[in-house]
């Protein structure tokens, strides 16, 4: 599995293949006209009359579509032309791709959602208030924002590398202007989480457009700006809307993006391929509807291409009857990508069960489903982060505390083993005891079981690819004697131990804070990916200001892969 941490940032993004952005809202389609090399031949690699055949590469991206989401949606959109232009360098192999696009959803709904895992081609045009720009930093007056004091902890875990050994903070100021801090001033203590993740946020409040202008997209030629002054909320704020101003309608935008298509400009001239209009698949919104917070991904992939599912309807003979998108998307010499985009770790229920009325799932699933295991207990992060909350629940009570994981990572050599045995015994007493339902839940379905379901998407396994860019640690160095990856496993832990702990209605621990938001940990995807090995890549989604080196670290993953499979 390829992971990407730390690359170097790119500050300008690039056109698609080097030309400027397509007006994609006066283009005419021409399937007889293809800028692709070999794009209209099978993906064997060989040679045909002095040309090499492109290897056909099949995506299906899944992107949450959750409120906190809404920035990452842009940075996908904005970023893509250098994943194209990446994936378009010359080399020892071409690439013809096309793309469909599916929700995080997994459970019906009376608006947009009726069908889990169809393709989605109805580019968002609005985002509700909760997508205004705000910055997570402790603050408890408006002016903390500015120049903010030093903050002291309520509660934290010093395990956790977002914490200083003594719980205490100074944040870095915030760019001068008038802003609002929106925190907890009666119950100071539900201002962060034990992980030292926070709660309250600081608000640029805008009076006018240019405000948010200055703020936000200074350089801006006239005429250019994109951001807004959302005056309708109770503390205005900025907001940009989607990028989709000039997308086709709907029913003119496929569900299948085809590198071989090209789109044309009023006059007949190719201006670009159908992949350019990736953004306005992309671009799917935000929903806030109960059953769009039910977050189940890796399901949602399933389902789009499982070819008996409802994607792919059959009569009762099992003869195909109307449109069957794994038909649709998936070409029988082609790679298949899967690729994760979320901010949220993956819910998905079990795979034997039939959508069904949200009102059959407890609704404390669908609120706090992420403190879940799975059918087989596999998350072994939540089984340290649980034994990690006992041990506070035995501190409490005033009982000796118990031994976990972490605690081992630090102790003499000579006491290691010792040590080792006691965590363990522990943590299988942890998932055996299923204490309160978290560990073992019937109602989730496994990795394993995603893993072996999409394999079997193509005859030959090792064809299949499964990507994501999700939520991870961002600790650069261990602490208090702790290895980089012991420090990883007690920055994951720490982030469990604060799900399980921190249940005030305002608390909601991440596990990183980027330049787009917090995000919380993608345990489930990331499981999947490394379930892949070499066919697996993760990036995290807090990493950069941008999201373009992930996509161009992706990119390069999947031109190496597909000149393997020449």
């Amino acid at each position: 599995m390829q992971s990407i941490y730390g690359l170097s940032l790119v500050s300008v993004i690039l056109a698609a293949c080097g030309s400027a952005s397509v007006p994609l809202g006066t283009v005419t389609v021409d399937a007889s006209k293809s800028d692709t090399p070999g794009a209209d031949t099978g993906g064997s690699g060989d040679s045909k009359g002095g040309q090499t055949q492109a290897v056909q590469v099949d995506f299906l991206w899944m992107i949450d579509h959750s409120s906190s989401m809404v920035q990452s949606q842009r940075q996908l959109s904005l970023a893509f032309a250098a994943f194209q232009k990446q994936l378009a360098l010359p080399g020892a192999v071409a690439i013809d791709a096309q793309m469909a696009v599916v929700t995080v959803q997994q459970l019906p709904d009376a608006a947009e959602i009726k069908k889990i895992g169809q393709f989605v081609h109805k580019p968002a045009t609005d985002y509700p208030p909760a997508t205004i720009e705000r910055v997570k930093q402790p603050c408890m007056k408006d002016a903390d924002c500015t120049q903010p004091p030093s903050f002291k902890f309520y509660n934290y875990d010093a395990n956790s590398s977002m914490c200083t050994a003594d719980g205490q903070v100074t944040p870095g100021p915030l760019s001068a202007g008038a802003y609002y801090c929106k925190a907890n001033t009666e119950n100071p203590q539900f201002n962060n989480n034990d992980n030292c993740s926070v709660n309250a946020s600081c608000q640029f409040r805008c009076t006018t457009d240019a405000d948010c202008w200055a703020m936000y997209e200074k350089g801006v030629p006239e005429g250019q700006h994109r951001i807004k002054c959302n005056k309708a909320t109770t503390v205005s704020g900025c907001m940009f809307p989607p990028d989709t101003q000039d997308c086709p309608a709907s029913d003119q935008l496929p569900g299948v993006l085809k590198q071989s298509v090209a789109i044309n400009d009023s006059t007949g001239k190719p201006i670009g391929t159908q992949l350019d209009w990736f953004r306005c698949n992309a671009n799917i919104g935000a929903m806030q509807t109960k059953e769009a917070k039910f977050e189940g991904g890796l399901r949602s992939l399933w389902q789009a291409l499982d070819p008996m599912g409802n994607n792919c309807p059959h009569d009762k003979d099992g003869k195909k009857i109307g449109t069957c998108q794994y038909d649709e998307l998936v070409r029988p010499g082609a790679l298949l990508v899967l690729i994760a985009v979320s901010d949220d770790d993956d819910c998905s229920y079990a795979l034997d069960a039939e959508p069904v009325a949200p009102s059959s799932f407890p609704s404390e699933l669908q609120t706090y489903c992420q403190e879940y295991g799975d059918a087989e207990a596999g998350n072994f992060d939540l089984a340290r982060g649980y034994c990690e909350y006992l041990k506070f629940k035995d501190k409490q009570a005033g009982t000796p505390p118990r031994i976990c994981p972490g605690d081992c990572d630090t102790v003499a050599p000579a006491d290691h083993a010792t040590c080792q045995t006691e965590a363990d015994a522990n943590i299988a007493k942890i998932i055996a005891d299923n204490t309160g339902g978290f560990m073992k839940n019937p109602l989730f379905a496994t990795v394993p079981q995603f893993v072996d379901r999409f394999r079997s998407l193509k005859t030959d396994p090792s064809r299949v690819l499964f990507a994501t860019i999700t939520g991870d640690t961002l600790a650069s160095a261990g602490a208090n004697g702790r290895t980089l990856a012991q420090q990883i496993d007690a920055d994951r832990a720490s982030y469990y131990r604060s799900f399980l702990r921190n249940q005030a209605s305002m608390q909601a621990p991440y596990i990183c804070n980027g330049p787009r938001g917090p995000a919380g940990y993608g345990s489930r995807y990331i499981r999947t990916a490394k379930a892949f090995g070499d066919n697996g890549f993760v990036s995290n989604i807090c990493q950069g200001d941008t999201l373009e080196p992930a996509l161009v670290a992706m990119a390069d993953w999947l031109r190496g892969r597909a000149s393997l499979s020449k």
